[in-house]
């Protein structure tokens, strides 16, 4: 995932206080820091929600595939490069004594 929710994402707002309760919905649209979300009861609320408030629970649909993609995507592993051979090694020691 990319990383920045968006319009038609699942949203989970948990509750800040002792026996808080959690909130589920879609995102309706973004402007800036604001966010407006369909609640699951039908209702609608604009929040600017601070840091970690908001989780997204699972991406919208893609117009190419037609299912939703969930929000832990995936991330490739990063692929070291090999280490140069010891020949190479003596090479390139052997230019920065010139």
């Amino acid at each position: 995932m990319s990383g920045m929710p968006g319009v038609g994402d699942r949203v989970v707002f948990e509750g800040s206080k002792v026996g808080g309760s959690r909130r589920e919905g879609q995102l309706l649209s973004i402007d800036g820091r604001a966010v407006r979300v369909r609640w699951d009861d039908g209702s609608d609320s604009l929040l600017i929600p601070g840091p970690g408030a908001m989780r997204v629970v699972a991406t919208a649909r893609s117009p190419k595939s037609g299912t939703a993609k969930t929000a832990k995507a995936a991330v490739a592993p990063v692929k070291k490069k090999p280490a140069p051979a010891k020949s190479q090694k003596k090479a390139v020691a052997s230019k920065k004594k010139r």
